[in-house]
């Protein structure tokens, strides 16, 4: 990695070759203009005979609130041309099958179907009995979609709140449209304790950030067969403790 600084403006060069692995390469730029930070970023992936680029982009814009509080709002975009327009294309086009194959499996599937539960018969394409592996591999998170967005907005320690800060953050997957909003409330107990609270909300359609049934559209017969139905997310709430040895 090699990087250089002009001015306000820092830029960066980053390339990886290992044996058995495809090469990558990145460029990576970073630009202070008045009180916006903007960042950009280029990857370039060479698993394919056609080399492909990743792009990211963002702003992060901190402003002065209630006397001698910052806000932080923040944007960023990402586009992925290796990416699908829903998890049914990612799977789908991982495993190179088209729509009338996929159907004819499952039908194969739902036929095979006994009181012991679902078996893969004989004439089924021996292709499928990678499909749960393949799936793995084609759902990677944040990369099975071809265009996402997210922004967050962060308050630390507002007014007299000393010790607590808040963030809200919405993420998108604007290729199957669905997102989910998230409130991150953080309270520092002592001065080697922090506790955290958040709540997410999964709302759009069914998709990669809104788990559902039918975001797996008519690959659900197969995927069932090797791993349960997701059900509607409608939100999730957690708590964490942390400590600092």
């Amino acid at each position: 990695r090699a990087e250089f600084v002009f001015g306000t403006a820092e830029l960066g060069l980053t390339g990886a070759l290992r044996e058995a692995e495809d090469p990558k390469a990145g460029l990576d730029i970073s630009m202070g203009i008045g009180e916006v930070d903007w960042t950009a970023e280029c990857g370039l992936l060479f698993d394919s005979p056609n080399p492909s680029v990743q792009i990211a982009s963002g702003v992060d814009w901190t402003l002065s609130v209630f006397d001698d509080d910052i806000l932080i709002l923040g944007f960023e975009g990402f586009y992925n041309p290796g990416g699908a327009d829903s998890i049914e294309d990612a799977v789908q086009g991982a495993l190179g099958y088209s729509d009338a194959e996929v159907a004819t499996a499952a039908a194969l599937l739902e036929a095979s179907q006994d009181s012991e539960g679902l078996s893969i018969p004989e004439s089924t394409p021996s292709e499928f009995s990678e499909l749960e592996s393949a799936v793995s591999e084609a759902l990677t998170p944040f990369y099975i979609g071809k265009w996402y967005a997210g922004g967050v907005v962060s308050l630390p320690r507002p007014g007299t709140w000393n010790d607590t800060s808040f963030t809200a953050l919405t993420l998108a997957n604007l290729s199957d449209n669905s997102l989910l909003s998230r409130l991150d409330i953080s309270h520092q107990v002592l001065t080697y304790l922090s506790l955290q609270g958040y709540g997410t909300v999964f709302w759009g359609h069914q998709g990669e950030l809104r788990p559902g049934p039918n975001a797996l559209g008519s690959l659900a017969p197969l995927l069932e067969t090797f791993l349960p139905s997701p059900p509607v997310s409608l939100f999730q709430l957690g708590l964490n403790l942390r400590m600092n040895l």
